[in-house]
Formats: structure tokens, C-alpha cells, sequence
């Protein structure tokens, strides 16, 4: 008696989960943008159920107008369950650009060997909003991430002709904190382009290293005011010495020290 019971319960909360998801899923279907009250309490309504919704939601996926798409992705990302990682694996080659972006940024937060292939593939797309969503994607979860292969394919786009992936690259190597990743940061740092320059900035503070240091000391000569500041602020927070921007006293200190780092906290 117990076991029929058992099974009836079950049954009873799994055809209710199929058809709350129908429904919600009903009204993605009806969505032309992702601003709706409504469209925008779907994903809620479908990630509540968890693994039990993805297939349903991924059969109806490819019908789906352009902005249910993307919020059936939102709905897929809130979903912290293998079924739902290998769902956006698969939309990692969706069509659309606008939806690819949001898969791989959504795809951030989760590591795995096919997670890292579909993001460092979309370092190679035509669309420069999926590669820097890609970019910044490979700095996240970073612990958990192949550094082998994560710094190199990373590396090969820190000088895109997109401003927005050159960015998204450099910050992500800066929040890997590997050293290997330092010969790309001094390219970085040597960029016409004072944001690429600025944000190889950040990541040189997350990475205690004493080859980024006469660059930094160079770029208080820098033609940028911000960049002039961010380096000071960054040889100040390296060194633990207090020049400000002051690039003769930085370049005494740095050769009667022997180019060698003081001993300090990490980054």
C-alpha cells in the first residue's frame, strides 16, 4: 500500500511539474521581448523544477521567438544541475549571435572539459559580443578551469581588433592569476589603446610579479591621465611603496632594489 502510494504521489507531482513548466514555457512562446512582466517571471517558474524541465524546455527551444530564447537560457542557467550544463553545451552553437552571447556568458559560472571547448571555440566567432562573452566567460570559475589550455587560447585574443574582447581577455587572464600569463599582460600593457592598457593594469595587481614592473613604471609617462593613475596605484599596491606618480623616484627605487620585489601580501 505504501509503495502505491508512493507512486501515485510521484506521478501526481510529475504530471503537475510537466504542466506548470507547459505553461510557462506557453508563455515564452508568446514573447517578443524580454522587458514583459511575465516573460520575465518565466525562467523562475521553469528552473523550479529543475533537471525535470530541460528536456521540455529544450524541445521547443529552436520555435521559440528570438527573446524566449534568451530567457529560456536564463531559465536553464538558474538551473544548477549537469542536465542543464550539457542543455547550454548544446546551445553553445546556437545560431543567433544574440543567443550565443547569453549561453556562453551564462555558461560562466560552470566548468568541465566541453564547457572550456564551447567557450574557447567562441574566442574564434565572427561576432565580436560572442567573443567577448566568451573572454570573460574563461575568467570565471577559474580554479576549476584547464589553465593549460584556458591561457593560451585567452592569450590569442588579447590584441583583437574588437576593443570590448581585447578587454574582456586581459581582465580574464588578470582574474586567473597564473603567471603564465604575464608575457600577454606586458603586450597588453604596451597597447595603443588606453583601455586594453588600463585593464592590463587590473589584471598586473592580481599577479605578484616582478616583470610587470618597469612597464608600469613606463606607463606613468603615459599620454592618458586615468592610465598615469591607474599605474601609480598599481606599483603602489605591488610594492608596497608610496611614490605616487612619480616616474624618477620609481625608476631609482626599481634599479637600488635590483628589480627584485619586496616581500609583501599576495594580491
Amino acid at each position: 500500500m505504501r509503495n502505491l502510494l508512493f507512486l501515485l504521489c510521484f506521478l501526481a507531482t510529475t504530471a503537475h511539474a510537466a504542466d506548470a513548466v507547459d505553461r510557462a514555457i506557453a508563455d515564452l512562446e508568446q514573447c517578443t521581448t524580454v522587458e514583459d512582466a511575465v516573460c520575465q517571471a518565466a525562467p523562475g517558474r521553469i528552473a523550479v523544477w529543475g533537471s525535470e524541465a530541460v528536456p521540455r524546455l529544450m524541445k521547443v527551444f529552436a520555435e521559440l521567438p528570438a527573446a524566449g530564447q534568451i530567457l529560456a537560457v536564463g531559465a536553464l542557467g538558474r538551473i544548477d544541475e549537469p542536465a542543464a550544463t550539457q542543455a547550454l553545451v548544446q546551445l553553445g552553437g546556437a545560431k543567433s549571435s544574440s543567443v550565443r552571447a547569453v549561453v556562453l556568458e551564462t555558461l560562466g559560472g560552470r566548468s568541465g572539459a566541453q564547457v572550456e571547448k564551447v567557450l574557447i571555440a567562441g574566442l574564434t566567432a565572427k561576432e565580436p559580443t560572442v567573443r567577448a562573452a566568451a573572454a570573460e566567460s574563461l575568467g570565471k570559475s577559474n580554479s576549476l578551469r584547464d589553465l593549460k589550455r584556458v591561457i593560451p587560447a585567452l592569450a590569442r585574443v588579447c590584441a583583437d581588433t574588437s576593443e570590448q574582447v581585447a578587454v574582456s581577455a586581459v581582465e580574464s587572464l588578470g582574474l586567473i592569476g597564473d603567471p603564465r600569463a604575464v608575457p600577454s599582460l606586458l603586450g597588453a600593457l604596451r597597447s595603443p589603446r588606453s583601455s586594453v592598457r588600463r585593464a592590463a593594469l587590473f589584471s598586473a595587481r592580481m599577479i605578484r610579479d616582478p616583470r610587470v614592473i618597469s612597464p608600469l613604471i613606463e606607463l606613468l609617462l603615459d599620454v592618458d591621465a586615468s592610465t598615469v593613475a591607474d599605474a601609480a596605484h598599481a606599483l603602489s599596491h605591488l610594492t608596497q611603496r608610496q611614490f605616487g606618480a612619480d616616474y624618477k623616484v620609481w625608476k631609482n627605487w626599481w634599479v637600488e632594489v635590483g628589480g627584485k620585489l619586496p616581500e609583501g601580501p599576495e594580491p
